[in-house]
């Protein structure tokens, strides 16, 4: 099925705000292959569909989705400007949540010759609980559009920035059921929908939103469109700028208002599953609460309990490549989800 933008809209090339030489480190870093030099970063590269999804499936395994500096640093900031989120990932190896994750790859894909904008999403927070209405919040997460080659105005959505259960792979701008993508194992699918919003006031003619939902797969690699799909997050197709995302990002590290990153440091880290019955397949390694636990296609099973701060710290850079010097457990003491010296 065509995956197109309303009115088959075709997005232009917009200079990115990382270099050449920038684009192509992070090429390195996230192992790409063939080696991409930073002359073949402006003339060589091929801005396919296929090396797209390498693209997203490298940067997946390198960097880690996390909120740690919001609760680890003198500021508690979340600092998504395109400089900060570069020293972040590529010198510091360590990560950041949706608005810096997205942001990031645009900058790449941009430099890489890639037609791309970005959008917001609505998070459903009922999204686990399929017999719910939804619960959407505010547009708290951000997506990516992407139109692979020169001239083509066929449209792939990515997002390397929702952590657990969000998209490993492009998925087609469209809603036919044969348009769904494998999650990040063998039993995981996501596909797009298009609703009108829950509870709108407009008529059924009124502008529709794509939803992303999350599903199973049988043995036989068939989606289960009659089960129950899970609604992730809803979005429109309409674009937004850095500074829509700053100000969205003020709001969800600085509300306060008690909220999902306010009240967890959370990480999340995909890696490949070499048990997996299906190549390309991967794991989660999630750190919720007091937990860290291993997530995929053959179940879950919990890595470690925390009990202490020095224990979190240990965790963050065993499972998650995140180094927390000691000193900064002063920035989370005295906050409720601190755990004890």
């Amino acid at each position: 099925m065509p995956s197109y933008l309303q009115n088959q809209a075709r997005i232009k090339q917009i200079p990115s705000f990382y270099t050449p030489s920038q684009v192509a480190r992070y090429l390195a870093i996230i192992k790409f292959e063939p080696t991409i030099s930073t002359d073949d970063v402006t003339s060589q590269f091929q801005t396919s569909a296929e090396n797209l999804e390498r693209v997203v499936h490298g940067h997946l395994l390198t960097f880690p989705w996390e909120n740690t500096a919001m609760h680890y640093t003198h500021n508690h900031n979340m600092d998504i400007s395109p400089d900060g989120l570069y020293r972040r990932f590529i010198d510091e190896g360590k990560g950041s949540y949706c608005f810096g994750q997205n942001t990031l790859l645009l900058g790449i894909l941009r430099g890489l010759g890639y037609r791309a904008y970005s959008g917001a999403a609505r998070v459903n927070a009922n999204f686990q609980h399929p017999e719910k209405e939804p619960d959407y919040t505010f547009l708290t997460h951000m997506v990516v559009f992407v139109q692979p080659g020169s001239e083509s105005r066929e449209t792939l959505v990515v997002d390397v920035g929702f952590g657990a259960y969000g998209l490993v792979r492009p998925i087609p701008l469209s809603e036919s059921q044969d348009s769904w993508v494998y999650g990040a194992f063998s039993t995981e699918a996501h596909r797009l929908t298009r609703t009108l919003p829950f509870n709108s006031s407009l008529d059924a003619s009124g502008q529709k939103k794509w939803n992303l939902e999350i599903g199973s797969v049988s043995e036989d690699g068939v989606p289960q469109h009659d089960k129950p799909w899970k609604l992730m997050y809803s979005f429109t197709e309409e674009e937004f700028s850095l500074r829509d995302y700053e100000d969205a990002n003020v709001v969800v590290s600085h509300n306060p208002r008690p909220n999902f990153f306010s009240e967890n440091v959370l990480a999340v880290k995909y890696i490949r599953d070499e048990k997996s019955r299906k190549q390309g397949d991967m794991s989660r390694v999630t750190l919720l609460g007091k937990e860290v636990r291993r997530i995929g296609w053959a179940g879950s099973e919990v890595l470690c309990m925390l009990e202490t701060e020095l224990d979190r710290l240990d965790a963050l850079k065993r499972y998650f490549g995140i180094d927390i010097p000691r000193e900064d457990i002063a920035n989370i003491q005295g906050r409720h989800l601190a755990l004890p010296l």
